[in-house]
């Protein structure tokens, strides 16, 4: 779920010279299995059962594998209640007085789990120090970006989400500030700093997990398994459950492992804007989508168009925001435009079928809108694929603003993809016309 820790120091060397790449990948090497066999020795203590894992390395960074053979329907991992950082472990705690104490926090079960998570990563004597000390020092959220990567994202609804969760955090600690400020003895302005509430918060969004009772959570070790990227389709994740009479966390195998596999955890179907937004890290996603909108003067000349609009609703369709994905024909808003465009004022919509054409002249217009509002879209942003293509190869991007330029670039190449579906279509469409 993470990569390797930076260095806190490099190796001694003479003055006047710089350690070498080598020597700080090595030095973060041999820290990181420092930290990792720390880890696996304190969940251990801690009454961790861990069955065939240990701590790997993979292209996604660190995970778990299997350091033998898994069969189906194990427990791998069965985490203590004790050992769960949720909102009951918080009252639980050194700062249990103070949640109890406030009621703004018991009813904020995140705004309790941060505080409680920043708490103890600045606790140098924390019962949870080995597994704090393996978290990322820095996330790769927008919320952590400079203004200048954030503005590469303008123009697109994630530009004015980023600064919405900013906004967020900033009430969420403010109201967090007044209330440390009356428990001096627990909390430290120096200490417990803006930077590091947010530091909190990228964990828990980052690592979390939420189950049915939607409560967030973090859970040691089980929070370093991976989500397979797109390329890996197909692998097998692991179940996760709370046992419903020890409420310990488990993890239990679905698939037939060998000695070395990764073992993997399904996140979730997650949009790009998502995965970055809460994740701090994008890739290929057939998941993926960016919203059309329908402007109010192409249907100016549409009739019935409020009974068309109740009718699309009655069958659980959208009427005027449509989702497009890649390589997939989005038939909401083909079928919206069909009615929309249709001028037969007899047209009975209890005998309709929804994947019929009306007519060929009919249809041809809604490809041809559909292309049309692709382009119209496009053309709003500052710069092309190729040009974000460009800039990407520019070695001196940082690896923020390398992720916004691939963001944005992804959500043209869905209007450009959907565009070139319906060019292709249209034609196919007219060559069965003539002929």
């Amino acid at each position: 779920m993470d990569s390797a820790p930076e260095p806190s120091q490099t190796a001694s060397v003479p003055l006047g010279t710089s350690p070498s790449t080598a020597v700080l990948a090595s030095i973060s090497e041999r820290k990181s299995l420092v930290m990792d066999q720390s880890l696996l020795e304190w969940a251990q203590e801690a009454g961790f059962v861990m069955k065939s894992i240990t701590v790997g390395y993979f292209e996604e960074g660190r995970g778990l594998k299997a350091t033998e053979e898994i069969k189906v329907d194990e427990i791998l991992i069965e985490v203590p209640r004790e050992w769960i950082f949720d909102q009951a472990t918080a009252l639980e705690s050194d700062i249990g007085h103070v949640i109890r104490e406030n009621d703004a926090l018991s009813d904020d079960p995140l705004s309790t789990l941060c505080l409680f998570v920043m708490y103890e990563g600045q606790n140098p004597k924390s019962k949870w120090k080995p597994y704090l000390d393996i978290l990322p020092k820095e996330y790769d959220m927008p919320t952590e970006w400079t203004n200048e990567e954030i503005e590469l994202l303008k123009g697109f609804k994630i530009y004015d989400d980023v600064f919405k969760k900013l906004e967020m955090l900033e009430k969420s600690y403010e109201q967090v500030q007044v209330l440390m400020k009356h428990y001096p003895e627990e909390f430290s302005a120096d200490i417990h700093t803006y930077s590091k509430f947010r530091w909190a918060y990228n964990a828990i969004v980052s690592r979390g997990f939420r189950l049915e009772d939607k409560q967030p959570r973090l859970i040691p070790m089980v929070d370093m398994m991976n989500h397979p990227s797109i390329q890996k389709e197909g692998v097998q994740h692991c179940k996760i459950t709370l046992d419903k009479d020890t409420k310990n966390f488990q993890v239990i195998s679905t698939h037939h492992y060998l000695s070395g596999d990764q073992l993997w955890l399904n996140y979730g179907t997650k949009t790009n804007s998502e995965w970055l937004l809460d994740y701090g890290m994008i890739s290929m996603n057939k998941d993926d989508y960016i919203v059309l909108e329908l402007p109010e003067e192409m249907l100016a000349d549409a009739i019935q168009i409020k009974e068309k609009q109740e009718f699309l609703e009655k069958n659980n369709l959208p009427t005027t925001s449509f989702k497009i994905r890649y390589g997939q024909v989005p038939w909401e808003i083909v079928i919206a435009l069909r009615l929309y465009f249709s001028d037969d004022p007899n047209l009975n919509f209890s005998t309709l079928f929804l994947n019929e054409a009306l007519s060929i002249e009919n249809e041809l217009r809604v490809f041809e809108a559909i292309s049309i509002l692709c382009t119209r879209k496009l053309a709003t942003y500052s710069t092309t694929v190729q040009e974000d293509n460009d800039l990407m190869d520019d070695d001196k991007l940082s690896y923020r603003a390398t992720m916004a330029v691939w963001f944005r670039k992804s959500q043209k190449m869905l209007l450009q993809n959907c565009k070139t579906l319906f060019q292709k279509m249209t034609i196919q469409l007219q060559a069965q016309w003539n002929g």
